[in-house]
């Protein structure tokens, strides 16, 4: 690396720890007033070059249809092998006859929202970086030291990997019970 690059990425660092330790996240900017997008967001231009080159014939998010799921071991077997290729491939799928009620969905996704909405000190109770060992965190990009650029979003995460698959009703933020 010349000197230029390394300031250059030292003045990245410095930007990605402010934005880290406001722990306030893309709404925070966007409460803030901000009306230009910080470089922290913008793709350097040859990963964008790249969106160039993709084919975009023919293409489908994978659904997946838990309609039979649980009635015999070669169903099941099937439906995971979906999984898997999907989230290798794609890195995410729809579900679709998941038996989940509707009304429970939009509850979730109004929790969420409100959440999101609520005032800044409320949300900061759940900033972490520790994704693993945290039941339940509020983050701005899992990989915002990693990545050439951040993605514009915020994220309440509810672990429930290593957790048995349950979180306790009373670890969840209230606004979102």
């Amino acid at each position: 690396m010349n000197e230029t690059q390394i300031n250059t990425y030292d003045d990245r660092i410095n930007d990605l720890k402010a934005f880290d330790e406001e722990k306030t996240g893309v709404k925070g900017l966007v409460d803030a007033g901000t009306t230009s997008i910080p470089s922290i967001f913008v793709r350097p231009l040859e990963d964008r070059s790249k969106d160039f080159s993709t084919c975009h014939e023919n293409i489908s998010v994978p659904i997946i249809d838990f309609a039979h799921f649980g009635e015999n071991n070669e169903q099941d077997e099937k439906i995971i092998k979906e999984i898997i290729l999907a989230s290798k491939n794609w890195g995410f799928f729809q579900v679709i006859n998941h038996e989940i009620p509707l009304e429970l969905l939009e509850k979730m996704i109004e929790g969420t929202k409100r959440f999101h909405e609520q005032d800044d000190e409320s949300k900061k109770k759940f900033y972490s970086r520790e994704f693993q060992s945290k039941k339940v965190t509020y983050f701005s990009n899992h990989d915002l030291y990693n990545s050439n650029a951040a993605n514009w979003r915020d994220s309440l995460y509810v672990n429930t990997l290593f957790h048995g698959g349950e979180v306790d009703p009373q670890e969840l933020p209230p606004i979102c019970k």
